[in-house]
């Protein structure tokens, strides 16, 4: 299981042990270009400055939460796919799923089989 092409990953996540995870699982996928933001202001600033395939956000965050940075990266503009990591289940059908704007659900700890159909575009949640 391998991806064609190149793809543009943003992982958000406050937690240094659950960024390297989750860029050893996308290597292992084959994506080719994975960056980082450890809080939800550094992805904001990251997404506006560059083009990303898909950003995993993580829900669970100090001073801003996934909600909150998906919604602000919406309100600027971005139309790709985000999707929230997260180690408790949520309701694809929550109030604060559908304000801010994610498109799917990934939970920790993550299966590789459902990381890679979120690679190549199918639904998550």
């Amino acid at each position: 299981m391998q991806l064609k092409g190149e793809m543009s990953v943003l992982i958000v996540d406050d937690n240094a042990i659950n960024l390297y995870m989750m860029e050893e699982l996308l290597e292992a996928l084959g994506v080719m270009h994975i960056h980082t933001a450890s809080n939800g202001r550094m992805a904001i600033d990251t997404v506006s400055r560059q083009s990303f395939d898909l950003v995993l956000m993580d829900i669970s965050m100090p001073e801003m939460d996934g909600y909150e940075t998906t919604q602000k990266i919406r309100e600027r503009g971005y139309g790709g796919r985000i999707l929230a990591l997260t180690a408790t289940q949520i309701s694809p059908h929550g109030a604060n799923y559908k304000k801010s704007g994610l498109d799917g659900i990934l939970v920790k700890p993550i299966d590789i089989e459902l990381l890679y159909q979120a690679l190549i575009g199918k639904k998550t949640s």
